[in-house]
């Protein structure tokens, strides 16, 4: 996930919560976790679906700039 994500914004800084050691700080952001969150965006498409995972991300970052 971090590679693809870094192939999108190599600048994005990435954070990754444990569902199970950080569940406060999971449910702050959602209801229902995603396994990937960007900028408060979670990430609909698979990462293992590389090109359209890279695109949604890119997507989001371009909106949110």
């Amino acid at each position: 996930i971090k590679d693809a994500l870094k192939q999108v914004a190599a600048t994005l800084p990435i954070r990754e919560i444990n569902l199970f050691e950080e569940e406060a700080e999971v449910q702050k952001r959602t209801d229902r976790p995603p396994f990937v969150v960007v900028r408060g965006q979670p990430i609909q498409t698979s990462f293992f679906a590389t090109e359209a995972f890279q695109k949604e991300v890119a997507q989001i970052l371009a909106q949110t700039s």
